[in-house]
């Protein structure tokens, strides 16, 4: 107050600002009563001359801006949470802009558990850290979203009953490509921060199955294994899939063992049928 006539210029300090905000890159658009002033870099407002007809100019005002994105991860349109081992399947990571700052060069990152391997040729895997080759370019603007997927493949080997698998943004800048400090979370300070920049998504594994046992000499015909009956090497075994009313398809075959043995593994849920071929006998 009680400035002589003149000309002014203000600046708002921008390093007394929050660290999660800074000042509105959109200056002196649309009214000049209810628009943002400060220039984005320096803080100082354009020349404000007070004069004799014009002594008071109460419209230098600085609108300040916060960055702000969340994550999250679900499974993509169509796909189970119930799979077997040796499944392909597909997640979908969805990035909203939750602030007033719009958001580039959003990069993202996938932690894959022990028992599931990357299958996708958009990201690239280093241990079982998987990072999306391209960051997300943008601009997204504020209250806008956008998703990528990511397909996995659980191991044939996995034996549990279930997986999870976590994703967060590791990075972000502002639309001119510059650093910015999201104002609730850490981006690629890891997956189980709590924060709204990291999300999971839990599958069930059904556990695959196995067929098999033993070929035998029934030395006294009876149906029996009996103490003493050997077994009988390189008999053909084979394996079909089928329905209820019978073989469909041929799956594998293999010989028995020294010691009259066979057993066919990782087989998912289903309706299967042996055959011994009477030809190797």
């Amino acid at each position: 107050t009680n400035l002589p006539l003149g000309t002014y210029y203000v600046q708002f300090d921008t390093k007394s600002l929050p660290d999660t905000c800074q000042l509105s890159l959109n200056q002196n658009i649309g009214s000049d009563v209810s628009d943002s002033d400060a220039d984005p870099t320096t803080g100082i407002s354009p020349a404000v001359v007070l004069t004799a007809e014009n002594r008071n100019n109460l419209t230098i005002d600085a609108g300040l801006t916060t960055f702000d994105l969340s994550l999250t991860k679900s499974l993509a349109s169509g796909q189970s949470g119930n799979v077997a081992a040796g499944d392909t399947l597909t997640y979908t990571l969805t990035v909203k802009n939750e602030g007033s700052m719009t958001a580039s060069a959003i990069a993202l990152s996938d932690s894959l558990p022990v028992g599931m391997t990357l299958l996708d040729s958009d990201w690239t895997s280093v241990g079982q850290i998987a990072t999306l080759n391209t960051a997300i370019g943008g601009p997204l603007a504020p209250g806008a979203s956008v998703s990528v997927d990511i397909t996995v493949k659980v191991d044939a080997s996995f034996a549990g009953t279930s997986l999870t698998n976590y994703a967060q943004i590791s990075d972000a800048k502002d639309v001119n490509g510059n650093p910015v400090k999201d104002v609730d979370s850490t981006p690629g300070n890891g997956f189980t921060q709590g924060e709204d920049d990291e999300d999971s998504e839990p599958i069930n594994v059904t556990p695959l199955g196995s067929i098999g046992d033993f070929v035998w000499k029934d030395l006294n015909d009876n149906g029996q294994q009996n103490i003493g009956e050997p077994g009988v090497q390189n008999v053909k075994v084979i394996l079909w899939s089928g329905t209820v009313n019978g073989p469909t398809t041929k799956i594998d075959s293999m010989l028995t063992d020294v010691n009259g043995k066979y057993l066919f593994t990782n087989l998912p849920l289903g309706t299967y049928y042996v055959q011994f071929d009477t030809k190797s006998l």
